[in-house]
């Protein structure tokens, strides 16, 4: 932990993907495709940008742009583009946890379609992240850095690896909150039951939460479960105690894509500045806020988040940081 002025910053482990993200925009709704009998579709985009992603070093980039300092672990192919090293590094996001696997050409790569109404299609490409060599090589990394870590962040990966992860943060005592986001469709049922079990804290959205309804035993034990809902707001659940966080309105919509990452960087910065659950909800649907009104997933500004939390919260900046082995825990 570090201490700069009043804030304490803490070091972040953010474990995960990195990905070139193919973000295209469609000029109609989806909602006409909800009548085909089959998914047999083709769409005529209006936009097609690639853009810097995955979702652990989305989380990094908005921690970092937090003054937190970061440690995103991720596997990447060998042709990284020397442009995204280079966006990282200007940012002030290490470097050292990018292990570029040679056996893979591209690193994973991610293809996202929103329509005028902000719903997505989202195809994932993992590459490098099924390697097996993932295990040891995350073990290798957090040995070398557990001294400087008071935290992780469990980003969407697919399930062996987030399992790995999840073994990995035990063993060397991290606090860590979990969030499957898309992949957990493709988990099995053992992965998915292993990470209820194992988790004290598990963000997911709605088409997630139905489906950890579906798929597992203990789902109402697990000790904190925040819950995003989109335009709906935010629902935290602690020993079966509901807390609703409306969401904030956007200033305008420009690209939904991203806003899921940024709202995980602002819960975390929100418990890492002591903030009880609700609260910390509160900074990070502003913090998704801001990241809608921007094209891509990193490259919103904090420059105004303070301003609107208390302009919209009326909630002041406050760094009472919990001890960190609490940062993951109920309140």
């Amino acid at each position: 932990m570090l201490q700069v002025g009043k804030i304490s910053l803490a070091t972040v482990l953010v474990v995960g993907t990195l990905a070139i993200d193919y973000i295209g925009s469609y000029p109609g709704s989806f909602q006409v495709l909800r009548e085909a009998d089959k998914l047999n579709i083709s769409l005529s985009l209006d936009q097609l940008e690639p853009s810097y992603g995955g979702c652990a070093i989305n989380i990094a980039v908005g921690l970092r742009k937090l003054a937190h300092q970061v440690l995103p672990f991720a596997l990447t192919g060998q042709k990284l583009d020397p442009r995204y090293r280079e966006h990282l590094t200007t940012i002030g996001v290490s470097l050292d946890g990018l292990i570029s696997l040679p056996d893979f050409r591209l690193s994973s790569q991610c293809f996202i379609v929103t329509d005028v109404d902000g719903n997505q299609f989202t195809s994932f490409y993992p590459g490098p992240s099924r390697s097996d060599r993932y295990y040891d090589l995350l073990d290798q990394f957090v040995e070398q850095h557990a001294h400087a870590i008071d935290c992780a962040v469990l980003a969407p990966d697919i399930g062996i690896n987030m399992a790995s992860a999840v073994a990995v943060c035990q063993q060397y005592d991290l606090p860590f909150l979990s969030d499957p986001g898309q992949c957990l469709n493709d988990f099995t049922d053992a992965e998915t039951q292993y990470l209820v079990d194992q988790s004290s804290v598990l963000c997911v959205n709605r088409h997630e939460f139905e489906l950890l309804q579906n798929r597992v035993s203990n789902f109402d034990s697990i000790p904190v479960l925040v819950r995003t809902m989109g335009e709906a707001g935010v629902e935290v659940i602690q020993a079966s105690k509901s807390q609703q966080i409306t969401a904030v309105e956007p200033e305008r919509t420009v690209d939904p894509t991203g806003c899921g990452d940024a709202f995980r960087a602002g819960l975390v910065h929100g418990r890492l500045l002591g903030y009880p659950w609700a609260d910390a909800c509160k900074v990070a649907t502003t913090l998704a806020s801001i990241a809608i009104e921007h094209h891509g997933t990193q490259t919103y500004s904090i420059d105004q988040l303070e301003s609107r939390i208390q302009r919209h919260w009326g909630l002041e900046i406050q760094s009472n940081p919990l001890n960190y082995s609490d940062v993951f825990v109920a309140d």
